[in-house]
């Protein structure tokens, strides 16, 4: 390149060398550019600022960069702050099913990382290899083949119960099971005369302690040989004790659980008159 004759800042021409006093006076080098009129003071301020690295004077007048240059470095600037915890987050999201697997695994976190239970990790992977229609075993249950047998059809069974329906079916038949279990056993031991006490209370509501203790003295004397040592403490005392009835301020009552063992007697067509 040829340089062109340009004005310097005494008012005489150079053969192309440009001189700028740098604020951080920083040395000059030459520069070739173009003639000076083919320039504009922006251009001029451009080539100064990536030459010499920041604003300069040309005969006594500021040269400084762009807004637009300064904006666009205070964006790349704070771009380079967030570039690790914005690739963080979209890496976060991206396998957010898998991390929220881990949680529950997690025994131990802290600033040198996370530990995972191997127990559990193990546990997840043989209950995924087991083959369709084993059951999982349950810590302190024994299970025989047969209770087997008639769990794997209970599963059958639920599978044609809505989902969200199971739970509240399951909880009711355990519940009506559990209670059937107490009648059941309450009915090996009754005596018939205890049957027919419940039977009156039912009807009557409620009587008093003395009314309950003259019901008990007719059956005292048809079987003396029972109830002498037993007594009509130990015979009002077993009905309260398995909640059959309720005694209050001298009222005896019947309970819900004894209506509900008279109506488990109808229901499974027990008789009602036993000995005694």
């Amino acid at each position: 390149l040829v340089a062109s004759p340009l004005p310097l800042c005494g008012g005489g021409t150079g053969r192309g060398k440009l001189r700028a006093s740098s604020d951080r006076a920083k040395p000059m080098a030459p520069v070739w550019i173009r003639p000076w009129a083919g320039l504009t003071r922006s251009e001029l301020g451009l080539l100064i600022h990536f030459e010499y690295g920041g604003p300069s004077r040309i005969c006594g007048r500021a040269v400084t960069t762009p807004v637009w240059l300064e904006v666009a470095k205070i964006i790349v600037s704070a771009l380079k702050e967030i570039a690790w915890p914005l690739a963080a987050g979209l890496i976060a999201f991206a396998y957010r099913s898998d991390i929220r697997s881990l949680l529950p695994r997690v025994s131990k976190a802290g600033l040198s990382g996370v530990e995972l239970d191997p127990i559990q990790s193990q546990q997840k992977v043989a209950d995924s290899n087991k083959p369709p229609g084993q059951l999982k075993q349950l810590p302190g249950l024994s299970r025989t083949l047969l209770i087997e047998e008639v769990e794997k059809n209970l599963h059958k069974e639920l599978e044609e119960i809505k989902e969200d329906d199971r739970i509240t079916l399951l909880v009711r038949v355990l519940a009506q099971s559990r209670l059937e279990t107490l009648f059941e056993r309450i009915y090996r031991v009754i005596f018939g005369s205890q049957i027919d006490g419940l039977k009156k209370l039912k009807s009557m509501s409620s009587v008093s302690l003395d009314e309950a203790r003259n019901f008990f003295e007719t059956y005292r004397i048809k079987n003396p040989e029972v109830y002498t040592d037993y007594g009509f403490d130990g015979w009002i005392g077993f009905l309260i004790n398995e909640k059959l009835i309720m005694l209050e301020n001298d009222r005896v009552s019947i309970t819900e659980i004894g209506r509900d063992f008279l109506t488990y007697l109808g229901a499974r067509g027990l008789r009602l008159t036993k000995p005694f």
